[in-house]
């Protein structure tokens, strides 16, 4: 009930007001004045504060989809990206119900398809870009053909880089400014004979264990169309490593050896499914840095990240993927 009803009020009560501010054209759609005057430079744990929501479990809810979206938890998150991250799943289709699924069993590759009749002739395959530049009022992407095993370049009127932000940097030759910082995880595919009984819920595809440290495992193979549970199994296990500076997490987590990880996986992992690493078959572990930026308090009107999405010279432009 909390969780659909309650919070869902504070969400609409706040965007709606950012919403009216620019309707009214107070805001231009600028995010920042939307900080500033609708939750200001607060944390997520101040703006529940403010409205009452205190209780124990639905701040663990929060600060679970806080890890889970940004890398970081609740109280490194700004009040706005966690309402933005809630509010961009409020909306309706008009076949089908609020908490309704849209996915396939290829994932968004089912999308590249469907998008590729459409553009295969501009569409450049088996190409690495490392380096974009400016160069006498035209753009020059060099790039790495691994077909040929050579490095070409492209040069064009303009360039749009639909990249990630330390990628955006990375191929501008730039320094990515410190604001833009991401919490290392690690993820974990894990083969078993088969998935034994849990101590709680039936499995299903994102299963979750209430008041741990891990985000839980999906079930890798649940999109299969089969009567039958595949054998064997395969799950995928994510754990933000989020207790220390990003940087120093990061250190600590390459120094580990693997059977510190197994360790820690198997023994999550039996509080929930007693018995479980009779059944593995093995592990695989990767410490990865989080696809979103840690959007602490402040981060939406910093300067650095103005900056980092203005166009270069008006040829390269960069909308901020962050």
């Amino acid at each position: 009930m909390w969780r659909r009803d309650l919070f869902g009020v504070s969400i609409i009560h706040y965007i709606q007001d950012f919403r009216l501010l620019e309707l009214e054209g107070h805001t231009g759609g600028n995010a920042a004045y939307g900080e500033q005057s609708v939750m200001g430079y607060g944390s997520f744990p101040d703006l529940m504060r403010r409205e009452g929501f205190t209780a124990e479990g639905l701040r663990w809810y929060i600060d679970y989809y806080c890890r889970d979206g940004y890398g970081a938890g609740i109280e490194q998150v700004s009040a706005w990206a966690g309402i933005h991250y809630f509010a961009g799943r409020k909306e309706r289709a008009a076949n089908a119900e609020s908490h309704t699924q849209l996915t396939w069993p290829e994932g968004n590759g089912r999308l590249v398809k469907l998008l590729q009749p459409y553009s295969q002739q501009e569409t450049l395959t088996g190409a690495l870009a490392y380096q974009v530049q400016l160069q006498e009022g035209t753009v020059w992407v060099d790039y790495y053909d691994v077909r040929t095993y050579t490095t070409k370049r492209m040069i064009a009127d303009r360039c749009m880089m639909a990249t990630l932000q330390f990628i955006t940097q990375c191929l501008l030759g730039a320094v990515p400014a410190p604001a833009f910082t991401y919490s290392p995880w690690t993820v974990d595919n894990i083969t078993l004979s088969h998935i034994p009984e849990s101590t709680g819920q039936a499995i299903s595809w994102d299963n979750v264990f209430y008041q741990h440290p891990s985000l839980g495992y999906v079930c890798a193979q649940h999109q299969l169309l089969t009567q039958q549970p595949p054998e064997p199994a395969v799950v995928t296990y994510y754990l933000p490593l989020d207790q220390l500076d990003p940087v120093a997490c990061r250190k600590h987590a390459l120094q580990l050896a693997p059977t510190h990880w197994v360790q820690l996986i198997t023994d999550e992992l039996e509080k929930v499914h007693p018995g479980i690493h009779q059944v593995i078959q093995e592990i695989n572990i990767w410490i990865w840095g989080h696809g979103m930026i840690r959007s602490i308090p402040g981060f939406i009107s910093w300067a650095a990240r103005m900056e980092a999405q203005q166009s270069k010279g008006d040829r390269i432009f960069l909308p901020i993927l962050i």
